[in-house]
């Protein structure tokens, strides 16, 4: 048998009976005519091809098929309408569990803060963090591991949209030890680069690169001292004299050590990196991932 056959108010109509075994009232319950709801019940029993109920003396009574119908019915639409009820109450109590990514030190120190607020004003909502860069969360957003990110200046793939979120100045930076030892100064144009020893956060040391070009528009090709995938990790051998950086300005002026390093001034503004929002276009966000999504927006 075909489900595709039989309509919801069919079944409604069958469980009123069942339990009024009277058409009249049937009819009443429902705000229909009683020709109405016979019809309803001969399309049922012809579809089915049995005889839900017996007819004597203007009564109808259910028949042994009726009877497990029923039980079967009135469970699945009691369960439909449940569901039906939590979907469309979403908008006020929302359900389930998110799936984001974010930066490690962004994310730790800007977003938890406000992410918190937000999770105490949904106590039913669960949330798993992804830390990572932007090239990893990217392939998490493609393949669906991921509602949305927050993510470092990427050069993302066309199904990913971003929206600006804020953004962090980026620092060349070494201990003041290190300075003395290879006589540098807050001016420095670093003629001699390749004599120096650099911390790196990535594979590449595109951060490194990227202030090179911007500051001195100078190509940076020496390979790093250390590499490690880690802000607070680059601050600490960074204050420790291993080599240059380039930190985020906020994690410069919150360590207890930032009268240790010095700051390399450059020749412009400092270089800035943009933070964002990244999603797939063809992904429409859920109403949990759309709450934390406005939320971040208007309150970063």
């Amino acid at each position: 048998m075909n489900i595709d056959y039989i309509s919801i108010p069919t079944l409604r109509v069958f469980i009123e009976v069942y339990e009024t075994m009277n058409m009249s009232q049937t009819a009443k319950n429902l705000a229909m005519t009683q020709p109405g709801v016979s019809q309803h019940i001969k399309s049922l029993e012809g579809l089915l091809q049995i005889s839900l109920f017996d007819r004597i003396n203007k009564k109808v009574l259910p028949t042994e098929q009726a009877h497990w119908l029923y039980r079967e019915c009135r469970q699945i639409l009691e369960n439909l309408e449940k569901a039906l009820g939590e979907v469309s109450a979403k908008k006020n109590a929302l359900k389930g569990t998110l799936h984001i990514g974010m930066p490690i030190e962004f994310g730790n120190n800007r977003l938890l803060p406000i992410i918190a607020q937000w999770l105490k004003l949904h106590p039913e909502v669960s949330l798993q963090i992804n830390y990572d860069h932007a090239a990893r969360q990217s392939q998490l957003l493609l393949n669906g591991g991921l509602d949305f990110a927050i993510t470092d200046s990427f050069n993302f793939p066309k199904q990913i949209a971003t929206k600006n979120l804020s953004s962090e100045r980026l620092i060349l930076c070494c201990s003041k030890e290190y300075a003395s030892e290879h006589q540098l100064s807050e001016t420095t144009k670093f003629k001699k680069a390749d004599e120096l020893d650099f911390i790196a956060y990535l594979e590449g040391s595109p951060v490194i690169t990227s202030w090179f070009k911007y500051h001195l528009n100078k190509n940076f090709h020496k390979q790093p001292k250390a590499q490690l995938m880690d802000v607070q990790g680059v601050l600490r051998l960074t204050l420790a004299g291993v080599g240059i950086s380039v930190l985020p300005l906020h994690v410069i002026e919150r360590s207890d050590n930032k009268s240790k390093l010095m700051l390399f001034k450059g020749t412009k503004d400092h270089m800035v990196n943009e933070l964002n929002l990244a999603y797939l276009n063809a992904r429409k966000l859920g109403p949990v991932a759309s709450s934390l999504f406005e939320f971040l927006t208007e309150n970063i």
